[in-house]
């Protein structure tokens, strides 16, 4: 197949290693990278099912594995297109500190430098004018913290035009540059600023943002109800430890919450749907809706999501194992579909039909087990899996005395 002049300069920037002449090399570097992992009596019949798949662009993987897999010299790429981060779900205590906001900056720097997409809800940080114990004085904001996160990716991606020493063979044409996804709720009391941050040519430029609605607020859109920004009180002691970004949860707990001001939802949402005519951004994440529907949402909080997602994992229906982005495709298209679950009260499989289709949780740091027939499964840490001795617990709690329900 003979590419059209943009497709070939895309290629030769972004995807080509070093001494590939044609698309065709890609493919065989990247099936051949792709079989090095089976057992040898595999790998050559693993090699030619992944050629022919991705031959004439039948199938093509991720960026980030197109670009990476199998060159030398990148071992410190990842393969992974993006991330989506949480304080609370890499062990942070405190985030919203000077050492929290470093730390978390330094991982956003780490992850842009593999080359990683990176996604975070910002409603942890507290807003602009609150009071700051210690120091005697006002925060800036989450708004003027989050260019600190803007200038490091723009920093860590730059790269430098100028050639100090010989070229090297390994060396891209072009350096990926540093995806950001920036989530504010609704419910923050800096969220009209957010809304505004970039009507400011050249603001936030690094970011694509997005409003995460949260339960109620369109209700109180309809209705033409007042809307309350609110925050935690940060003097209260559980917040260094407890505070994660999540209002509903902290309120959940009769933990103390500061209304700072009041709106109208109607008038939040008309500024919301201006600036997103006048700039494009920012977007609107129905983290509401997402939460509802969640599968899982008696063990996590969908807090934040990425524009850039991968749905190659199979999952078993009644039409049989497919990747999970076509079975979204097809329920979004209006077909019926049914996917099995498993039973607890009666101990067996069963058809149940899908009710939301949709992107919720990708991308998030993921661990490996390695079953008895060899068998590999890779899960974030805190998905459920359910052990017939004792329930459904968190692949990050699994021990070898655990006996996981495949089947």
């Amino acid at each position: 197949m003979k590419l059209q002049d943009i497709s070939n300069e895309v290629w030769r920037h972004n995807y080509r290693a070093p001494k590939e002449k044609t698309p065709k090399d890609t493919w065989e570097r990247q099936a051949r990278a792709g079989s090095a992992v089976e057992k040898k009596s595999l790998q050559e019949q693993v090699y030619q099912d992944f050629l022919a798949l991705f031959s004439d662009y039948k199938g093509m993987a991720g960026g980030r594995i197109t670009a990476n897999l199998g060159v030398e010299g990148r071992e410190s790429t990842t393969l992974m297109n993006c991330y989506v981060i949480n304080p609370r779900d890499i062990g942070y205590l405190d985030p919203d500190s000077i050492h929290g906001i470093y730390d978390m900056l330094k991982d956003q720097a780490l992850t842009l430098k593999s080359e990683g997409g990176y996604g975070m809800n910002f409603s942890w940080i507290r807003p602009k004018g609150m009071y700051v114990n210690g120091i005697g004085s006002r925060t800036p904001g989450v708004v003027k913290f989050m260019e600190l996160w803007d200038k490091s990716s723009e920093i860590i991606t730059m790269g430098s035009d100028t050639i100090l020493g010989e070229k090297r063979d390994d060396e891209k044409l072009k350096i990926r540059k540093g995806a950001q996804m920036g989530i504010l709720e609704v419910t923050h009391p800096e969220i009209e600023d957010f809304i505004d941050a970039k009507l400011i040519e050249g603001r936030l430029s690094k970011f694509n943002i997005s409003i995460g609605i949260t339960t109620g607020f369109m209700e109180a859109v309809e209705k033409d109800k007042m809307w309350n920004l609110k925050f935690p009180d940060t003097e209260f002691e559980k917040y260094k430890t407890e505070w994660n970004g999540n209002i509903e949860e902290w309120e959940s707990k009769d933990y103390p919450t500061l209304i700072l001001k009041k709106i109208k939802a109607r008038e939040l949402w008309e500024k919301i749907t201006k600036a997103t005519y006048t700039r494009n951004d920012p977007g609107v994440l129905f983290l509401d809706v997402a939460n509802k529907y969640n599968p899982l949402s008696y063990i996590e909080v969908i807090a934040t999501t990425n524009p850039c997602i991968t749905g190659e994992t199979l999952i078993e229906t009644d039409i049989g194992n497919i990747p999970l982005k076509e079975l979204v495709k097809r329920f979004q298209s209006g077909k019926k579909i049914k996917v099995y679950s498993y039973n607890e009260k009666l101990n067996k499989k069963e058809l149940k039909p899908v009710v939301f289709g949709d992107i919720t949780r990708e991308n998030a740091k993921t661990i490996q087990i390695t079953l008895e027939n060899n068998q590999i499964l890779k899960l974030t840490p805190d998905h459920p899996v359910y052990t017939k001795n004792r329930g459904y617990i968190k692949a990050s709690e699994l021990t070898e005395n655990d006996d996981i329900m495949i089947n």
